[in-house]
């Protein structure tokens, strides 16, 4: 009896004490709220800077209030994160650290609150991996030039846009309109695919890259449900369970800490699934276009351009691109118009146009089977590039077996 006394007294003590640091932290929550951000438009928003983890938590108290009157809210939320909405207690624990530089999966961030000395902790820069001592956030060093993987180095993707736009502006040459160069080409080298290992390696180098409705974060997204993997999915599915091919879908997300690191980034995966899989024939790495308009109506006439009518159903089109600096590059632009000349075959529209870049090789030289495809741009819509995917299955999938030995 006499433990038991003592028990509850010190329950007591842990309550009262759970009490005032919890109305401590309130009152600087209090002192430091920041008004602008204190809206219920906000929690829709995509909560400024920080983590996507953070951002599923920090905003959401106001989603679970809304909700109360609006259930909608929580569809809403729940389908841009693919998750369940958080509890109310830890949506209302969580929005008390909001803007306070606190991750409540990351208990280093916990002491910022209780010495002084860790208030300069830069959480984010450890979460994007910038840590100079950890060996696997290090960029591999290349030094063979003449394998890096591109020849301009773009920091954003809307940069790297402005750069196409002014080459193509120049007249830079793309297979199918009269500024192509003539070159006659042979058929691509046949494939000798062993089944039961794998033998195409699909992967993001730009996985983030979102289309319509999907705007948030300028049309990129950490939600494979939202982003460019789900065409990749889309793909692997039906190469697998149609056409019967052993594929590897690499959903690495190496556009997620830096962008213009892309290419250096999948360069590694590549390596990596080639040297463990050596089998892998086919590499295909799947983009969606960049687009940025003035206007609506500009917005709308650029989609028209990069959408389809395939059987009666809306499809985003299909582009190639090749580095010319690969060594090669008369084996890459071979499979490419094979592929394409079996796309306008089966079905008529759906391809757009193969863009030779001015410079580099954006990681195509390690199998002549490869393609950087660009399903649809900024605009088309989600279910238009789904689509699409399940059409660029059936011409691949018929592409390999015409050139299986």
């Amino acid at each position: 009896m006499k433990i038991q006394g003592y028990l509850l007294k010190y329950l007591i003590i842990a309550a009262i004490a759970v009490v005032l640091i919890t109305a401590g932290i309130l009152f600087v929550r209090w002192l430091y709220w920041d008004n602008s951000s204190n809206t219920a438009l906000e929690a829709f928003s995509d909560y400024g800077s920080g983590t996507e983890e953070t951002a599923k938590y920090s905003g959401n108290l106001y989603i679970n209030i809304i909700n109360t009157a609006i259930p909608s809210a929580k569809v809403g939320y729940e389908s841009k994160y693919g998750q369940k909405l958080p509890s109310f207690a830890a949506a209302t624990f969580s929005n008390i650290f909001s803007g306070m530089n606190f991750d409540i999966k990351d208990p280093k961030t916990y002491f910022s609150f209780v010495f002084t000395a860790f208030s300069q902790y830069d959480n984010e820069g450890d979460l994007l991996g910038m840590n100079p001592d950890d060996e696997d956030s290090k960029l591999p060093v290349i030094s063979n030039f003449d394998e890096a993987p591109e020849g301009e180095i773009y920091f954003s993707e809307e940069e790297e846009y402005r750069a196409e736009e002014a080459a193509n502006a120049g007249e830079l040459p793309t297979e199918g309109n009269a500024a192509n160069e003539n070159v006659s080409l042979t058929d691509p080298e046949r494939l000798e695919i062993e089944k039961k290992l794998p033998s195409i390696l699909l992967l993001h180098t730009h996985s983030m890259e979102t289309y319509s409705p999907y705007s948030n974060n300028n049309y990129h997204s950490l939600n494979e449900k939202e982003n460019v993997i789900q065409v990749g999915s889309i793909m692997t599915n039906l190469l697998e369970s149609k056409y019967k091919y052993n594929v590897i879908h690499d959903v690495t997300k190496h556009d997620m800490y830096s962008y213009a690191d892309s290419y250096i980034n999948s360069q590694k995966t590549i390596i990596a699934q080639l040297e463990k899989n050596p089998s892998l024939k086919v590499v295909i790495d799947i983009h969606r276009d960049a687009m940025a308009v003035k206007n609506d109506r500009e917005a709308e006439t650029r989609k028209s351009e990069y959408t389809a009518t395939i059987n009666g159903k809306k499809a985003a089109k299909i582009s190639f691109v090749i580095g010319p600096d690969n060594k090669n590059f008369a084996e890459l632009k071979s499979f490419a118009a094979y592929v394409q000349k079996k796309m306008d075959k089966l079905y008529p529209g759906l391809f757009f146009k193969t863009v030779i870049k001015p410079k580099g090789k954006y990681n195509q030289f390690y199998r002549d089977h490869t393609l950087l495809v660009e399903v649809g741009s900024t605009f088309n819509t989600d279910q238009e590039a789904k689509y699409s995917a399940e059409l660029l299955s059936n011409v691949i999938g018929d592409v390999l077996k015409e050139l299986e030995k």
